[in-house]
């Protein structure tokens, strides 16, 4: 089972304060505008069925949206490097800036 789960550990993804669940594209723009670079969320994807979105404030400040692919069990923003869980790759980009989503920084956090 991998909507609403993280992979691997089974721990549901609320406790995660940047996982917003079920969200239109629209909504995550209205929720992270007006808001300073870094900030971000992740959504399940409208588009891709059990992939996610990272939504994330760029330098301009405009809401840049990736898509996490989810592929051979694994998840991936940017098909280099392959994360175990949701976690786990906001982890990793919250300490490196990579070419897709630059620093994530600030967590736009779910009510």
């Amino acid at each position: 089972m991998r909507m609403g789960y993280l992979l691997v550990t089974r721990c549901p993804l609320f406790v995660s304060r940047w996982f917003h669940g079920k969200m239109k594209r629209e909504e995550a723009e209205e929720l992270l505008d007006h808001t300073q670079q870094g900030m971000f969320l992740v959504r399940e994807s409208n588009n891709y069925p059990g992939d996610y979105t990272l939504c994330v404030v760029s330098e301009s400040g405009k809401v840049e949206h990736y898509h996490i692919l989810y592929e051979n069990n694994k998840l991936t923003l940017d098909n280099e490097g392959y994360f175990e869980n949701l976690i786990a790759l906001v982890e990793v980009r919250s300490v490196f800036r990579c070419e897709n989503a630059r620093a994530l920084c600030i967590v736009c956090a779910s009510v």
